[in-house]
């Protein structure tokens, strides 16, 4: 896509009302943003009725496109639009992605097809806090970029654990990047700027308003490959960030909490309905997502000569890496008396490199 094209997908953008629907509605039939541009309000008509067609069209006539670009290059603002190769491409897979979103940071180390949303109540107890910082050192070695939404509680702990272990962060706003909320997070949000990026579907200037964090709910949960959530009450947002990431078959994890207690209502409840995984640290989200995450997960083969592993062992130990199975499903899968199967299973497991989970099924330990 040539930066003329790119620009004027961005002024689409802003036009009020133009969800994802009508954008792609206006490329389908025009087959570019600066043909529809250049358009008559008659075409546009024909498109979407006499009073959308007429409305699109009075807000389209009214926008000054090099002001607003010239602005964004003033801030150090930067965006991607939905079609271009730069936007993420989970997030271009929900239902309703922005068209446009704006971003400040260190973009080129951003990975956001490799990503995990960690969110929680803005009241967090100390138990959240040890989750957090038992879970993200391990995202973090395996180059997992963490995002969440920047607001007091679970979210600064979780962007502050990662910066303090030198990993990549993005938060999404529920305001303009150039007006973080909260204000008193400003200085989490100048490092965050440094390490990764902070982003938001919102045009500089734009008033904060309560309806903007519903919707920047959906952001946090399309893009990323799963969501975790670390205590959560019944309502909360982010809850709905879970219940949105389930609705867009997102893997979920939940950390259980003590029964009773209202900052583990909506995890607990969560896991009860089904709707997440429980989890009690990172390898059990790793064993989840399997090898979605990453090349270093493979185990280096010459560990696993240096642990003086015979034939069969490598073997066993090459296909669980890829599946997780029973002892019953390995008896029909491998060449071998229950004896040496046995005898090479306690090998694995003594060796640390296997372990049974709680379908007693053998999982690679990564």
């Amino acid at each position: 896509m040539d930066q003329k094209e790119r620009n004027f997908r961005f002024a689409m953008s802003q036009i009020n009302g133009l969800g994802i629907k009508r954008y792609l509605e206006i490329l389908n039939h025009f087959q570019s943003a600066i043909d529809f541009w250049n358009s008559n309000t008659q075409d546009i008509i024909d498109i979407f009725g006499k009073n959308i067609g007429t409305k699109i069209c009075r807000e389209r006539d009214v926008i000054d496109i090099n002001s607003k670009l010239k602005l964004l290059k003033n801030l150090n603002i930067n965006f991607m639009v939905f079609g271009e190769e730069s936007y993420p491409t989970l997030l271009s897979e929900i239902s309703d992605p922005p068209v446009c979103i704006f971003y400040k940071g260190n973009a080129p180390k951003i990975i956001f097809d490799n990503s995990i949303t960690i969110v929680g109540t803005r009241k967090h107890t100390k138990y959240g806090e040890e989750i957090i910082k038992k879970i993200i050192p391990e995202l973090v070695k395996k180059n997992i970029t963490i995002v969440s939404g920047m607001a007091f509680g679970i979210d600064k702990v979780a962007h502050e654990v990662v910066l303090d272990n030198g990993g990549v962060t993005i938060a999404v706003l529920g305001s303009s990047v150039d007006n973080p909320t909260p204000m008193s997070n400003r200085s989490l949000y100048e490092e965050i700027i440094n390490h990764g990026i902070v982003l938001s579907e919102y045009f500089p200037g734009t008033e904060v308003a309560p309806g903007n964090f519903p919707s920047r709910n959906r952001i946090l949960a399309g893009l990323s490959m799963a969501t975790v959530l670390i205590e959560a009450p019944e309502r909360s947002g982010a809850l709905i960030t879970a219940h949105l990431a389930f609705d867009y078959n997102r893997m979920v994890f939940a950390v259980p909490g003590s029964v009773g207690k209202i900052s583990s209502k909506g995890c607990n409840n969560l896991i009860k309905n089904q709707k997440a995984k429980l989890i009690e640290d990172a390898f059990d989200i790793f064993i989840e997502l399997g090898y979605q995450i990453g090349k270093e997960q493979n185990f280096d083969i010459h560990r696993e000569v240096e642990l003086g592993l015979d034939q069969k062992q490598r073997e066993i130990l090459a296909i669980l890496k890829y599946q997780a199975l029973t002892f019953d499903q390995m008896k029909q899968k491998f060449d071998m008396d229950v004896k040496s199967l046995l005898v090479s299973l306690t090998t694995l497991e003594v060796s640390g490199l296997i372990f049974r989970n709680e379908k007693e099924e053998y999982v690679v330990r990564l």
